[in-house]
């Protein structure tokens, strides 16, 4: 699988993301905006590490659960789902960064 290829449709969709419409408290959505302001750069460090965790695990991406622990907006998580894993689960301690993943998921109409 080609993540890096994957990376670049994947940072089209966050280009349609409205800021306006996550109702998160202004830290959520302040470091959201700074994900969506630098996507190239966050989304290659994420194919990156999913490339490697692909080769690692010897199976393909529709096998393979992945736990993104301490997410934040979900922007991997959404990326991996995306990229169709088999079951991405998100966890996050903070219920404002998990409410502003639900609403992004929303948005974009990926689940996590």
């Amino acid at each position: 699988m080609n993540f890096q290829h994957q990376a670049r449709t994947f940072s089209v969709l966050l280009e349609g993301i409205n800021l306006n419409d996550i109702e998160a408290v202004p830290y959520c959505k302040k470091y959201l905006g700074h994900l969506l302001g630098h996507r190239n750069y966050y989304l290659d460090m994420y194919a990156a590490v999913l490339e490697k965790l692909l080769k690692q695990c010897h199976k393909p991406v529709t096998e393979i659960c992945l736990i993104d622990t301490g997410a934040g907006n979900g922007i991997l998580s959404l990326f991996a789902s995306y990229c169709g894993f088999k079951s991405v689960l998100l966890n996050e301690l903070d219920p404002h960064f998990v409410e502003a993943a639900r609403q992004l998921s929303h948005q974009l109409k990926i689940p996590i």
